[in-house]
């Protein structure tokens, strides 16, 4: 057994779905953090247990500034968590692991009221989420609704995947999350 196997999955590397969460798993609502507000965007349950079924981990990497800036607190935004992953087990679609960046240079909370590495398009939740659960990035895959959610994972050699209606020539394109299963 190498260092990179997973004994549970037998898996001798690890490959992984890295999504953004606002317009791309959910509706986009303007700083999203009441359970009450949630919606999860057409499909997106199955398509993410599908994914899991096929042997990737679901990894949910978020920038959510609105913490630096006032607009809701830590322990608010892990409450939508939960309540999105208790929905996603229903249909075996929940996240391996969910990683934030709370920062914004101009943000009004100090502590995150910073310059930093973790917001993309800054790497380094990629990058700790990468060691974390020994995740090779040449057989990943980022999906997000921003250029910003895609640069680190492109720097890492992953697939990118942009939820738009448009294709602007850079990255492969699709109009939702469902779509996705044409690439996978």
């Amino acid at each position: 057994m190498s260092d990179r196997e997973d004994p549970v999955r037998g898996d001798s590397v690890r490959k992984a779905v890295f999504l953004d969460r606002d317009g791309t798993i959910n509706v986009d609502k303007h700083y999203l953090y009441r359970v009450e507000d949630f919606e999860f965007l057409p499909g997106v349950p199955q398509v993410l247990g599908e994914l899991r079924k096929k042997g990737y981990l679901l990894i949910l990497v978020t920038n959510q500034s609105g913490i630096a800036r006032g607009y809701f607190t830590v322990e608010q935004m892990r409450d939508l968590h939960r309540h999105m992953q208790c929905e996603l087990q229903k249909s075996d679609a929940q996240f391996d692991d969910i990683l934030f960046c709370p920062h914004h240079p101009q943000g009004i909370i100090s502590r995150y009221a910073v310059h930093c590495d973790c917001r993309k398009p800054g790497g380094l939740l990629f990058e700790q989420a990468i060691k974390a659960h020994g995740i090779e990035p040449g057989i990943s895959i980022a999906v997000g609704d921003n250029d910003r959610d895609l640069i680190p994972a492109e720097a890492l050699g992953m697939k990118c995947i942009k939820i738009s209606e448009e294709n602007d020539g850079r990255w492969v394109t699709c109009r939702n999350l469902a779509e996705l299963k044409r690439f996978i």
